[in-house]
């Protein structure tokens, strides 16, 4: 059944290209939030270490007045086990900053967000490098970290789904798109944690029987308006994604999800592409 799926869903997804671009594009210029960010509540997502270590992170900020912050955070296995600290910090429209203090040493941290408007209230994506310290020890820790649209009435996109994605010009250079990026993506996503999030693995495929050329693990979230956003990250890199999801009309779950992602490869690489998958009911 997967084998005859699979190529209507990879035509469906090229003969809808043009629509999908400009839902995506006009969903980004509504999503987008521009006020003043809000950050309190749960960041989590996703760390990689300058030694090649990679796990997860769990992190909350617990105050906020207005543009100051505090909270505290535990990066996930580690080789050293886990490792806990606090922060305190200040942000701008689009850059966070701040310093630290774990047990026996200290942090800096800077980096970029991006805020998403949605009913009810902000989604968010961080971007930090971290410099962690202490005597005779030090380590730079890249972290991808995601707050979820608040509360759990939106819709649920827990399942199995499989469609297409396809590369797309870049927006930010302009690059031409890249033809042999084009192919499969398969989707199992988690229930809805009690943070808030929705775990989910993602692979992408060149075809319905190729193995895939990337693996990675994701977070994600959706708000009372159908947007989600996803944060990933595996060996060769991470991606933001922002999508519409789709759900019957007398029903919160989701039927399909459309959308864009952007990849960012650690040989320098950046990515656009689209994507529309359809979850197995």
């Amino acid at each position: 059944m997967i084998r005859q799926f699979v190529p209507r869903m990879f035509w469906v997804g090229i003969l809808a290209l043009g629509l999908l671009l400009v839902l995506t594009a006009a969903r980004s210029a509504k999503g987008v939030s521009h006020a003043p960010p809000h950050l309190h509540g749960v960041w989590d997502g996703f760390y990689v270490a300058d030694d090649g270590a990679r796990g997860s992170v769990e992190s909350a900020i617990r105050e906020q007045n207005p543009r100051r912050f505090a909270g505290n955070g535990l990066l996930i296995d580690l080789p050293t086990g886990n490792l806990a600290y606090e922060f305190l910090g200040t942000v701008t429209d689009d850059f966070i900053q701040g310093t630290g203090r774990f047990r026996g040493g200290s942090l800096a941290f800077h980096g970029g967000l991006t805020t998403f408007a949605g009913q009810g209230g902000d989604a968010g994506v961080m971007s930090l490098n971290n410099q962690f310290q202490s005597r005779g020890w030090q380590s730079q820790v890249n972290t991808l970290l995601l707050h979820p649209f608040p509360g759990m009435a939106s819709p649920s996109i827990t399942g199995d789904a499989v469609g297409t994605f396809r590369n797309v010009t870049d927006p930010d250079t302009g690059n031409p798109t890249d033809p042999s990026f084009v192919g499969i993506a398969r989707v199992t996503i988690s229930s809805r944690s009690s943070r808030g999030t929705f775990a989910g693995h993602m692979e992408l495929s060149h075809g319905p029987n190729d193995p895939p050329f990337l693996s990675w693990p994701f977070l994600s979230t959706t708000s009372l308006d159908r947007q989600t956003i996803w944060v990933s990250q595996g060996a060769t890199g991470n991606g933001v994604y922002h999508g519409e999801v789709l759900t019957g009309p007398h029903s919160t779950k989701s039927t399909a999800i459309w959308g864009i992602f952007q990849l960012n490869f650690l040989d320098g690489r950046t990515v656009f592409s689209t994507y529309n998958i359809s979850f197995a009911r």
